[in-house]
């Protein structure tokens, strides 16, 4: 049976799992058997609905710092058509 690491205190033993959010408390051998089992069953459905989510921000990562770019390609555009000193298209 695996270990997991524990915190006692003076009214109970807790026992908490490394990546989860919570402790349980009072735990017994069955039911820690049975968590066990259920995160080793569904480990890879787990896995893929975090690289999921880790693509999704990715991607809206990519678009966010695309239009970012782009704005300011576009700002520096309308500064160098405002200026006077010969940089811009038919001026001269």
């Amino acid at each position: 049976m695996p270990s997991f690491p524990t915190q006692s205190t003076a009214s109970e033993s807790l026992v908490c799992f490394p990546d989860a959010m919570y402790c349980i408390g009072k735990a017994s051998p069955d039911r820690l058997y049975l968590v066990a089992l259920l995160r080793n069953r569904f480990a890879d459905t787990i896995l893929k609905a975090r690289e999921k989510e880790l693509e999704k921000i990715a991607k809206r990562n990519l678009a966010a710092g695309y239009r970012r770019r782009k704005a300011e390609a576009e700002v520096a555009a309308a500064a160098r058509d405002n200026n006077d000193d010969g940089t811009d298209g038919d001026e001269l």
